[in-house]
């Protein structure tokens, strides 16, 4: 298998005994769900997938039904019409997470074990390995035509993260849920220490006095506060794995405040998104000050 050549739109797909294995380098099109759900007919799918900055799924469907989705690097967020449907062969991820967690297993071992973890439970599940032997030899390399339209069901990304609480902001009056963006906002700065970073405050007074078509300052550019942190970020981020990254998630603070501005975003709750990333395993602190908000 030559994985040399410019593989981006498409995949290869080979056999291995009863079993089809696909594998898709630069894409995630098979692991979205609408694909998992048609390939799984009359069948069953586990897949993976992860990239260079972004957390890892694992998704396992079932004729038809994606039954359980799991953050390879969270893997206590189990989620799916039966969460717990692989939790014995989730075990060894969820060691790798503990190990991590307790300072047992550290860089640079950690920063490929739960990608590593997470190809155990598919060879566990399904008792299929991608061994050496089957990468040396050759596979139908199939190129599609285009990729998978957007799920309209989704009314922005954030809506992929955690539907629950997009769909409840949706719901609300519009001064409320403006408020909840600048409480997330407020949280995940104060959580990074960004609070009094240039531009910071101003812009955090330009969303409360309800501008948010204004021109952010210091926010976007050379030597701005989202540049300079995506610098701090790129030259050192093969160093720590992205879900340890603390340089990321600072990055992703300072992005959602600028996405909370409308030149940088494509819908009103694009801003949570970037909060979800930063925030981390401190996401469900955050995720309840907004629920508690909203019953306020």
């Amino acid at each position: 298998m030559d994985l040399k050549g410019v593989l981006d739109g498409g995949m290869f797909i080979g056999r291995s005994g009863s079993s089809y294995v696909v594998l898709e380098p630069n894409g995630y099109q098979t692991s979205l769900p609408e694909v998992l759900l048609r390939l799984s007919v009359g069948a069953r799918v586990c897949s993976v997938s992860w990239g260079v900055t972004t957390p890892g799924d694992l998704s396992y469907a079932v004729y038809g039904r994606l039954l359980t989705s799991v953050p390879i690097h969270s893997p206590e967020w189990r989620s799916g019409l039966q969460p717990r449907a692989l939790d014995q062969d989730l075990a060894v991820l969820d060691q790798v997470t503990t190990s991590i967690r307790d300072g047992h297993l550290t860089y640079p071992a950690h920063a490929v074990a739960h990608e590593a973890g997470a190809m155990s439970v598919v060879e566990s599940c399904t008792r299929v390995r991608l061994d050496l032997d089957w990468l040396s030899r050759p596979h139908p390399f199939l190129r599609r035509e285009a990729d998978v339209p957007a799920n309209p069901s989704m009314p922005g990304w954030f809506a992929d993260l955690d539907p629950d609480v997009d769909s409840r902001l949706r719901l609300a009056d519009p001064d409320l849920l403006a408020l909840a963006v600048r409480q997330a906002l407020t949280d995940v700065l104060a959580r990074h220490d960004l609070l009094d970073s240039p531009g910071v405050r101003p812009a955090l007074d330009l969303l409360a006095s309800g501008q948010a078509a204004a021109q952010p300052p210091r926010l976007e550019g050379p030597g701005s506060l989202t540049g300079q942190l995506q610098e701090e970020f790129e030259a050192r981020r093969f160093e720590v794995a992205p879900h340890d990254d603390p340089r990321l998630r600072r990055w992703q603070a300072a992005m959602a405040l600028a996405r909370a501005f409308s030149r940088f975003r494509d819908d009103v709750l694009d801003p949570l998104g970037s909060v979800y990333l930063a925030a981390g395993d401190e996401w469900p602190h955050i995720r309840n000050t907004l629920l508690r908000l909203l019953d306020s």
